[in-house]
């Protein structure tokens, strides 16, 4: 999702999760800063925003994202049978 030069980054919940950091609502230590890539290689840096246990889900925000950064949009509904389905985590990192 973005608006003007503002990009929010959605990741995994345990992606945000750090013993050292201080602990959200839940009592679950969440880092706060972040170093993200986008899919150019650049460096951006963001925010933590929201994490959600529910769903293992963290909102990241990127305040200085470039025009260039496309937005991928989520599905409304359950994928069927056979569709083609994406996973766009990358633990080991697709650059550098």
């Amino acid at each position: 999702m973005r608006s003007a030069s503002t990009a929010y980054v959605l990741t995994a919940r345990h992606i945000c999760e750090r013993k050292d950091a201080s602990p959200d609502d839940k009592g679950t230590p969440i880092e706060h800063k972040f170093k993200v890539y986008d899919y150019y290689g650049r460096q951006h840096d963001a925010t933590f925003m929201f994490a959600s246990n529910k769903f293992d889900a963290c909102i990241l925000v990127v305040n200085d994202a470039q025009d260039d950064i496309q937005m991928s949009h989520l599905a409304q509904q359950e994928p069927k049978q056979g569709e083609l389905v994406l996973n766009l985590a990358a633990p080991h990192s697709i650059v550098g």
